[in-house]
């Protein structure tokens, strides 16, 4: 799979350097620059039905998925230099709405 996707410019992070084992994940490049993500996770593990449930969440709850997006617009201002910071600003969010507790 990395190999086909190399030939549009995405990179496969070592899964060493990505310390998380769910997934495998390869950024696209542009002009020197990290320009967006992809994330590969088998489907049928555990993570994968979380990904779903959260997905249908926010789908079927318009308000939850406007308060998603300003919530990453928010974080993608606070942390424009820091990847870690902005998903680690997410994750109590995502907790909340994976509980129910939305």
């Amino acid at each position: 799979m990395a190999r086909v996707l190399a030939a549009h410019h995405w990179h496969l992070v070592p899964p060493e350097l990505d310390a998380r084992q769910w997934r495998r994940l390869l950024v696209k490049v542009a002009a020197g620059h990290r320009v967006a993500p992809l994330h590969l996770v088998d489907p049928g593990t555990t993570r994968w039905a979380e990904q779903l449930r959260f997905r249908d969440r926010r789908c079927a709850r318009p308000a939850l998925a406007a308060e998603y997006a300003e919530l990453k617009r928010r974080l993608a201002r606070e942390h424009a230099n820091d990847r870690e910071a902005y998903a680690e600003g997410k994750a109590a969010f995502v907790r909340r709405v994976l509980a129910g507790r939305d």
